[in-house]
């Protein structure tokens, strides 16, 4: 039997806000030159750290923009037509905050954006435009602070994600996208429906709001309205151990997901088990949710590693004491 032994290294804040704010500086597109300059980034990192690493290129089919344009047109009314600028705010140190001429794709909420709009899509929609409550991103009522002094996004922020409803290359599925592979037609791309087949755009919450009050119809559930100081939604209709030997695999979100994870990956340099990093980060509290083979381990670790909070009791006590259930989620 191998005696694994798990070490808690003590992680520099500091050191995880400067990867943050590097790999944050500009919007990074798959298959754009800031992408790349990450990618190297993150390469550097790794290699600093004695880890061997490389990149490997695909060619894959990305789905790009010509442009972007919003404007809202009240056929009803006399009012002139509203054009939406679709940018964020600037702010002072982020430069790159401006996304109007840049590629942006729509971001994942309780539902996810590519469901979103295939279901609108199922619906007979013919676009989709998606945007982030506040209620839900933006703190909650108007009291609320935001970016650049508080977490929360600000009212003219946009978040971002993906539509799509699959992984990989759409014209490769379940192989790789290399050199001169096989590859599916893009007719055959549609019938698989993983592919988006109306527009969709991600707007700002303020935007958004604009839009919201041009609805008419019913009023929706209770469960559907925004925050306190949000305009009344409606249904429509509207306006128109260390054992080095291992070989280490770890899983995590890509560069359409948040940074978080990837940042906390860069302190993740030994491991001898398969790690799923999705939600490295969470709460004040400790939580784990593993497969059934890993709880006693992670029960038997924890019990060895000192609350920060209260040196009195271990991880483990903590951890089981503000649970209603004492064991590692399965």
């Amino acid at each position: 039997m191998i005696k694994i032994v798990i070490t808690l290294l003590a992680i520099d804040n500091v050191s995880i806000s400067n990867n943050l704010e590097i790999l944050t500086r500009r919007p990074h597109i798959a298959g754009s030159e800031a992408n790349n300059e990450a990618a190297a980034y993150v390469v550097s990192v790794l290699t600093s750290c004695n880890i061997l690493c490389h990149v490997t290129s695909y060619d894959v089919a990305l789905s790009y923009p010509f442009s972007r344009s919003l404007v809202l047109t009240k056929s009803s009314s006399e009012e002139p037509p509203i054009s939406f600028n679709l940018s964020q705010k600037v702010y002072q140190g982020d430069p790159y905050a401006d996304v109007a001429d840049e590629v942006v794709p729509t971001f994942h909420a309780y539902a996810k954006s590519g469901d979103i709009v295939k279901n609108a899509y199922d619906e007979g929609a013919i676009g989709v435009v998606i945007y982030s409550d506040k209620k839900d991103y933006g703190g909650g009522d108007g009291e609320a602070k935001w970016f650049p002094d508080e977490k929360w996004l600000p009212p003219s922020g946009v978040q971002v994600g993906s539509v799509y409803g699959a992984d990989g290359d759409p014209t490769t599925p379940g192989w790789a996208s290399n050199g001169e592979c096989e590859r599916i037609s893009m007719d055959e791309v549609e019938k698989r429906g993983d592919v988006p087949l109306i527009p969709s755009l991600p707007v700002s919450g303020e935007d958004a709001e604009k839009i919201i009050r041009s609805i008419g119809g019913p009023i929706a559930e209770d469960d559907w309205q925004g925050s306190k100081d949000a305009p009344t939604y409606r249904v429509g209709p509207g306006p128109g151990i260390l054992n080095l030997s291992y070989t280490v695999t770890i899983g995590m979100h890509g560069y359409l997901e948040p940074l978080i994870p990837i940042v906390a990956l860069q302190h993740y340099l030994r491991a001898v088990a398969y790690l799923n990093v999705d939600s490295a980060v969470g709460g004040p509290g400790f939580h784990a949710g593993a497969t059934p083979q890993l709880e006693e381990l992670i029960k038997r670790a924890t019990q060895k590693v000192k609350d920060p909070d209260n040196s009195s009791q271990s991880i483990y006590d903590s951890w089981t004491s503000s649970s209603s259930s004492p064991q590692a989620s399965i």
